[in-house]
């Protein structure tokens, strides 16, 4: 029984740490989730800055989120207390051409104002702490709330105003609790690491572009969230290929055209490539 004791006390520490950690997978989905939400919100203010134009300078934020087979984007005015503006739709493959708009003036709904609260409390903690969180000049903090059974968070990504240049680090998760109040925030990646795209390159099975960014320690061993998601909305007009993240413990290819992780370790990657240049 003792023996039994002593082995659960070690054990419950491996396995919460174990669960504190993203898999493969998860990492995945996550960032399809912020894919699809920036997505959605890209693809809303182009259509409602085409077919609302008037009310553009009354529109104090949006935020996107799923709803069933949908996606949409809520514009909401500049009040202390807000309503919604307008609210742009699209069917699942986010195309513009599937985009309806509703210029119906309403209140939130309960889910849109948890949405809302969690993006303007993240917004409070940046303008409240500018040691811990970073602004760089040409760029802006985009910060995406998203909230399923199991957590409330809003993951923060730089922006860049500069054409054909993409911005990997200086981005963050902030989690909060039932109450929306903030129990942790935590840097991804500790730099900024700026990517220009793909320029005359010829395309053939010996030259693939391809661009790689560097992992410490903090950031872990695979790709993160924000990493994903960047790569899936940049990579194609950047005329990226593949992406290789290189961990402390690993190598991390992403095919941009399949949307695949690849993930080997240090060992398997130097023999891989050798053959692979030989």
């Amino acid at each position: 029984m003792k023996f039994i004791l002593i082995f659960l006390i070690f054990l419950i520490p491996s396995l919460q740490l174990k669960a504190q950690e993203q898999t493969q997978e998860e990492i995945i989905d996550e960032g399809t989730k912020l894919y699809r939400n920036e997505l959605t919100s890209w693809n809303a203010t182009d259509y409602f800055s085409e077919n609302y134009a008037e009310k553009s300078d009354e529109i104090g934020g949006s935020f996107s989120y799923a709803d069933s087979n949908m996606m949409k984007c809520v514009f909401f005015s500049k009040s202390t207390k807000p309503t919604v503006i307008a609210t742009v739709s699209f069917d699942t493959t986010i195309d513009i051409k599937s985009a309806v708009i509703d210029k119906k003036e309403r209140i939130f709904t309960k889910y849109e104002n948890e949405l809302y609260t969690l993006q303007l409390n993240s917004i409070i903690a940046v303008a409240s702490d500018n040691i811990f969180f970073k602004r760089y000049n040409n760029t802006s903090l985009v910060m995406v709330p998203l909230i399923d059974a199991f957590s409330k968070r809003v993951y923060i990504m730089t922006g860049v105003k500069q054409s054909c240049l993409v911005i990997f680090g200086n981005d963050y998760l902030i989690a909060f609790d039932e109450n929306n109040k903030i129990t942790y925030k935590k840097h991804l990646h500790k730099n900024i690491i700026p990517l220009e795209c793909a320029k005359d390159i010829t395309v053939d099975n010996n030259n693939v572009p391809g661009t790689m960014h560097i992992h410490n320690v903090d950031a872990g061993n695979l790709p993160t969230p924000t990493d994903i998601c960047s790569l899936m909305l940049y990579s194609k007009q950047a005329n990226w290929k593949k992406h290789t993240v290189f961990a402390p413990d690993s190598v991390c290819i992403w095919n941009c055209e399949t949307s695949h992780l690849t993930v080997m370790s240090k060992e398997e990657w130097r023999t891989k490539f050798a053959v692979h240049k030989k």
